[in-house]
């Protein structure tokens, strides 16, 4: 006996190839963000992602520049978030927010991220490159004299206030005022982005 039967397509899910590739991005962040460059295989990056980690050799060509792209995005996440509001005043809220929040601020993330692998030479030219970058978008807002150098201070308290206060605290370290340290980096920050810095 034959049995006459129509053949009945599946639809299948078409893969997003948009998607796909920043499930990979946001993986490699965050596991970036918790390892250093060299510690981070790219099957893990697949698994947190939830895809196939042969596509990250399709979609980026390798690991170092899967991380290229990662470091291309350091900042992005925090400065979004920011209202559009002069430098100074922008400064001092993702400062607050590197305080208040802790490890949920993206500014933390994409500090670890730098602290994790800058030493490590696989990829410390690509964290310079993007540090440069950053300076010179702080050094294009800054009006006066010295911008170079009030530039790298201010990467410095920002920089300085993440590892300290969310990667080197830990239950038994003493209490702090965060409220006071706001206070005192406003001020800071303020000096550093007027005209005639004092000193």
């Amino acid at each position: 006996m034959v049995c006459d039967r129509k053949k009945v397509s599946v639809p299948q899910r078409k893969r997003n190839a948009a998607e796909t590739r920043n499930r990979l991005l946001q993986a490699a962040r965050r596991l970036f963000s918790s390892a250093n460059y060299v510690s981070v295989g790219i099957r893990e990056i697949g698994a947190e992602a939830g895809v196939n980690p042969a596509l990250i050799s399709r979609y980026f060509g390798s690991k170092r520049n899967l991380f290229l792209e990662v470091a291309a995005i350091l900042n992005d996440e925090g400065n979004a978030a920011l209202p559009d509001v002069p430098p100074a005043e922008r400064t001092t809220l993702a400062m607050n927010s590197i305080l208040s929040d802790g490890a949920h601020s993206a500014w933390v993330t994409d500090f670890r991220i730098t602290a994790l692998s800058a030493l490590d030479p696989n990829v410390s030219d690509v964290m310079t490159d993007t540090y440069n970058n950053v300076r010179e978008q702080i050094i294009n807002v800054l009006p006066g004299e010295h911008a170079a150098t009030r530039a790298e201070l201010i990467l410095a308290q920002l920089m300085g206030a993440s590892m300290v206060v969310n990667l080197l605290r830990g239950e038994k370290s003493p209490k702090i005022d965060l409220e006071f340290m706001k206070q005192f980096y406003a001020r800071q920050i303020e000096e550093l982005f007027g005209e005639s810095p004092k000193g």
